[in-house]
Order: structure tokens, then sequence, then C-alpha cells
């Protein structure tokens, strides 16, 4: 049995290649801990993770079930705070930040 692979099959794959590109630009703890992952000759590496985690709005905006409209007047409000990580071009906000506010349900 063969599968012939089409233009379609193709552009999913450089589309989830261009996400997966974007998110370890934006995660780069993760890049990180894959290459010490990668290093390592444990059977089952221990790997301390990183001190904090950085997300995006849309993360934001799932993980408190709200609009990434509600997520800046968040942030505009003072409740959330925002940080430019790295040479990021967008804000981010503190996982454990996020993870303090109530969420709506």
């Amino acid at each position: 049995m063969t599968d012939d692979v089409t233009m379609a099959d193709i552009e999913k794959l450089l589309a989830k290649g261009q996400e997966l590109k974007q998110f370890l630009k934006e995660s780069p703890e993760v890049l990180e801990f894959l290459r010490l992952a990668a290093k390592t000759t444990l059977q089952n590496p221990v790997i301390i993770p990183p001190a904090e985690r950085y997300i995006h709005a849309g993360e934001v905006a799932k993980i408190l079930c709200i609009d990434k409209g509600a997520v800046y007047r968040l942030e505009k409000a003072g409740r959330l705070t925002a940080y430019y990580v790295g040479d990021a071009s967008r804000m981010k906000f503190k996982l454990s930040d996020v993870l303090a506010i109530p969420q709506r349900r």
C-alpha cells in the first residue's frame, strides 16, 4: 500500500513547521530543555525546569476563558503585568501571574 503525498499535505506540514519555529522562538526555555535532553546519556534525564514561563495573550485568554481584548484590559488596569522577553516584539505575561488571577467560568 502506498500513500500519495499531496501538495495540501506538504502545505500543512510547512505550516506546522512555521508554528513550531514561532513557538521555539517565543519559548527559548523549551529549546534549551531539548538541547539538554539531547546531550544527556541518562535513561531518564533529570532537568530542572526554568523558574518562570512567559506566555502570549492568546494563551492567557485560553487559560482564563476570556477573549484577548480582556487580557489587554487586565494589563491596562494594572491587574496583569506585561513583559517583553528577549527580542520579542509582542508582550508576554508570566504564567504564575496569570494563574493567580481568578478564572471566569
